[in-house]
């Protein structure tokens, strides 16, 4: 049985980058991927990956409801929180921006 695709849209996208760009993270610095959803058997999403770290923020999505799965976390290495909609989505992915921004501050140069 083939995957059902649920991938962001290019506008959604630019929005994500948008972000980026206000947090202050490098834009260069990530990649979009296609992905195994991490809540569903049976989806492929997309994901957000900062490539020196490896940590990601996967748009998910089961069921008619809308998830985030993220590395780093706040208080957990992963964390899965159910979002809702669109624009919980970019709440979290805010959070997650955030998480990784600690994350690389607490990193010795």
């Amino acid at each position: 049985m083939e995957k059902e695709k649920r991938l962001l849209s290019e506008d959604f996208r630019n929005k994500v980058w948008q972000l980026l760009r206000r947090g202050g993270l490098d834009p260069g610095e990530f990649a979009w991927e296609d992905r195994d959803s991490q809540v569903a058997s049976n989806e492929i999403v997309t994901a957000l990956v900062h490539r020196p770290t490896g940590h990601y923020f996967l748009f998910d999505y089961r069921a008619h409801h809308y998830h985030a799965v993220y590395t780093p976390g706040r208080k957990e290495h992963r964390e899965e929180v159910r979002t809702e909609t669109w624009g919980r989505q970019l709440t979290s992915a805010r959070q997650w921006m955030n998480n990784l921004v600690q994350a690389l501050r607490a990193v010795p140069r």
